[in-house]
């Protein structure tokens, strides 16, 4: 983004408001991070009905010129933007780094964790969460969905800003804490192509999770990319009390 950034700052202040509307699928350095309540994700999986509960994503931006963005009249403009595809968004704030050429602008959007019977069922927000129960099935699963339509009408208005800027889901850094807020042992499986508490687990990983205790999964490259070219992706299942006996 060299070339842009001699142009001036009002190509800057531009692109800026480019990275901030792709909500994370954008070129710019960008970390999506959101943490989910087993509570939550138990009463999907035990419903028999459409129930579904807000879940506060954080994103922030990484881009020359970012630390500016809150004393704008532009930055209330950019994060109404955002919130057309969630249910709200919220400025947190803006800061410069230290030691670096970039500024931080951080973001609250609001979406959904959901009930559904299958997977695949629309989204209604750009991004957001589904689980539901599964009893032909090993466990229940927990999945992360991504409205396809939606980041089209995205991205045409992202050409409309500038017709030189791309969207690349496969660059987001995707990151989900599970935290397990119930007063019982959680037994999860994590599936694989995902950074686990920091460490990078190639198979499917079979995990109790205690009473108060969180885990840290980070979408790896691949997870990532299948995200965006399907709009879908697993991120846990919770295992049937039937299938945790016999693999005890």
């Amino acid at each position: 983004m060299g070339m842009e950034r001699v142009r001036g700052n009002s190509v800057i202040r531009k692109l800026s408001g480019v990275c901030l509307m792709a909500v994370a699928l954008a070129s710019c350095e960008q970390k999506l991070s959101a943490t989910l309540y087993l509570r939550d994700i138990q009463q999907m999986m035990t419903s028999n009905q459409h129930v579904e509960t807000p879940v506060d994503i954080k994103i922030d931006i990484l881009e020359t010129g970012m630390e500016n963005q809150c004393d704008r009249p532009s930055g209330r403009e950019i994060v109404d933007l955002v919130g057309s595809y969630f249910e709200k968004a919220m400025l947190l704030g803006c800061e410069k780094i230290a030691g670096s050429m970039n500024g931080r602008t951080s973001i609250k959007v609001t979406t959904r964790l959901s009930f559904t019977e299958q997977a695949g069922a629309p989204a209604k927000y750009l991004l957001e969460f589904q689980a539901g129960p599964r009893p032909n099935e090993v466990s229940d699963p927990l999945f992360i969905r991504f409205d396809p339509d939606k980041y089209a009408d995205l991205q045409a208005k992202v050409k409309r800003l500038n017709a030189m800027t791309s969207i690349k889901l496969s660059e987001a850094r995707i990151a989900l804490t599970i935290n397990n807020d119930l007063r019982e042992d959680a037994p999860l499986t994590i599936y694989s192509g995902a950074y686990v508490d920091g460490q990078p687990m190639e198979f499917q990983q079979n995990r109790i999770l205690k009473p108060r205790e969180e885990t840290l999964i980070e979408f790896g490259d691949v997870k990532s990319a299948f995200l965006g070219q399907y709009g879908w992706g697993y991120i846990l299942g919770w295992k049937h009390e039937n299938q945790q006996s016999q693999s005890n």
